[in-house]
């Protein structure tokens, strides 16, 4: 690891506990209309989100981020819409 990744790392690591907390708080708030409802719904989206964003919410999108920082305008590869036109 390179001294300048340690801070991200550490950014990181502080802020996710508190961003998951919130993501729930308000998830909860938001369901509460559900009634006896909210368990279930909130620990069906819980396991999708476990499933789905191994690295956390932040850490998804710090991944997110730097996957955009380090694609480089000319070297995307084109599109499957665009795959019939002709590539100079």
């Amino acid at each position: 690891m390179s001294v300048p990744q340690m801070p991200m790392r550490w950014t990181r690591r502080r802020t996710s506990p508190a961003v998951g907390a919130a993501v729930i708080v308000a998830m909860q708030n938001y369901l509460a209309q559900l009634g006896a409802w909210v368990l279930i719904v909130q620990g069906i989206i819980f396991i999708i989100c476990v499933l789905l964003f191994r690295r956390g919410i932040v850490g998804e999108i710090g991944a997110l981020f730097e996957r955009r920082a380090r694609a480089k305008p000319g070297t995307m590869k084109p599109s499957v819409v665009n795959a019939d036109r002709e590539i100079a």
